[in-house]
């Protein structure tokens, strides 16, 4: 390596130092720490992680002054005997748990854990304020890091550019956080209000960036990859790999990206409140779970496999959170993946429990069926479509029209559709386009009922 390289690489190494400090986080440490423990065998991973589990537990009984009265209500010890199936006796923590016992979830020494307020992205309506210390804060930061390099060998001070916004940036691009970006050597292109000039403006920024990484919201990066190829202006960049994350990456999207940035999609999945961010490696075969960070388990599993995904994150010792519910479905494989990795895999991502159209015969169809729904892409006059579900028996199809619809156009979508749910399901059309959140992300499906899960 050339000294000047060399050089460059160790002040950037530096200047993240200076982000953890920024921060209160050892991330760097941690992401140290994480890069050797993926490789261990999976007895050692699983003996370390019951451990992690076990001093949790006991330290929720001895701080923790809701878990302490649970505990005792539910005749459960950690101290005395712990085994893995205990855990089913502890009862799933849900949001409205949480904003109910908030301030007994606080343990009795929560400010020696450096404790910091941190708040969900509120995908389902209503945001849950919650807490991290210290330790989990860092492994959160330091996850992220992980994901970029086992999909896509990013090293620490490689320079990248971040697509966001809302939850997982600071509320307000302040004077501080654009010191903030720039100790981490990330060039910030935010996803609020996005629009025709603003496509350009980041096209125009990622071709003139010298960065190796792009990372971002699926949904965001597929617009501009779909803006770029829909305009002719063609994406020339110095980008090795893109880092998906945040919302679900739907396979014709991964494959526009990829054809448009000339480059691999990494994807991760992440639940900050619930300690996971999990990632794709190079085999693309589901995503790794980092054992270090949290214990996951899949509830009330359908035939498949599938169920609610819960999680305990490990070291959030400040609020402790035992059997988080997600609010995400997907199916666990313990098959050892062929990257060499022990870790399991969630082998299969569902989305949001409320990304599924559920029928009245009790089938739940998941939204990979409307991307393969082929009267959705076999027309000149569909841009952009999107499910909604008002009830059992009715969806409502919003669509961003290139034109006027006939209507035999949506008679043939109608047909279709009943022919592969059900033949009485009410089917309407709103073409007054599709929505995004105010964060510039894109649910694919939203349902108004309820699922088996709720």
């Amino acid at each position: 390596m050339p000294l000047k390289l060399f050089r460059m690489k160790w002040l950037r190494k530096k200047a993240y130092r200076l982000v953890d400090r920024f921060r209160k986080t050892d991330a760097a440490g941690v992401f140290k720490e994480i890069s050797e423990s993926q490789w261990w065998p999976k007895d050692k991973l699983d003996d370390f992680q019951f451990r992690l589990l076990e001093e949790l537990l006991i330290h929720c009984k001895n701080n923790v002054p809701y878990y302490t009265e649970l505990f005792q209500s539910i005749g459960f010890d950690p101290e005395k005997s712990f085994q893995l199936e205990d855990l089913q006796r502890i009862p799933i923590l849900n949001k409205e748990t949480i904003r109910s016992n908030y301030e007994r979830l606080k343990a009795k020494n929560f400010n020696e854990y450096i404790p910091r307020t941190k708040q969900s992205g509120g995908s389902t309506g209503r945001p849950l304020n919650y807490i991290v210390d210290f330790r989990s804060h860092s492994y959160l930061a330091a996850n992220n890091m992980w994901v970029w390099n086992a999909g896509s060998d990013y090293a620490l001070g490689d320079r990248f550019i971040t697509v966001a916004h809302g939850s997982l940036l600071p509320r307000n691009n302040t004077f501080k956080n654009r010191i903030y970006f720039l100790l981490q050597n990330s060039l910030l292109i935010t996803s609020y209000h996005l629009n025709d000039r603003r496509l350009r403006k980041a096209i125009r920024r990622i071709n003139r960036s010298s960065a190796l990484f792009l990372y971002g919201y699926s949904s965001t990066i597929f617009m501009i990859a779909r803006f770029a190829k829909a305009k002719n202006y063609p994406i020339k960049s110095s980008i090795r790999a893109i880092c998906s994350t945040s919302d679900m990456l739907y396979p014709n999207q991964r494959a526009l990206i990829e054809e448009v940035f000339g480059v691999t999609v990494y994807d991760s999945y992440g639940c900050p409140e619930g300690g996971i961010i999990s990632f794709e490696c190079d085999r693309h075969d589901g995503y790794h779970l980092n054992q270090d960070s949290a214990f996951v388990e899949i509830d009330s599993p359908d035939d498949k496999g599938f169920g609610k995904i819960i999680s305990t994150p490990l070291y959030n010792y400040a609020f402790p959170m035992l059997r988080y519910d997600t609010g995400d479905v997907g199916k666990i494989s313990e098959e050892v993946c062929s990257c060499g990795r022990s870790l399991p895999k969630i082998s299969e991502l569902g989305g949001r429990i409320r990304d599924f159209v559920i029928l009245n015969d009790g089938r739940y169809i998941h939204g990979a069926f409307f991307n393969h729904f082929k009267p959705f892409y076999s027309n000149d006059w569909i841009d952009e479509y999107q499910i909604i579900q008002k009830d059992y028996d009715r969806l409502v199809i919003k669509i961003s029209t290139r034109r006027e619809p006939t209507d035999e156009d949506k008679n043939i979508i109608i047909k279709e559709l009943q022919k592969g749910l059900l033949p009485d399901l009410k089917i309407e059309f709103d073409l007054g386009g599709v929505e995004y959140t105010s964060g510039g992300k894109f649910r694919l499906i939203i349902s108004e009922v309820k699922t088996k899960w709720e």
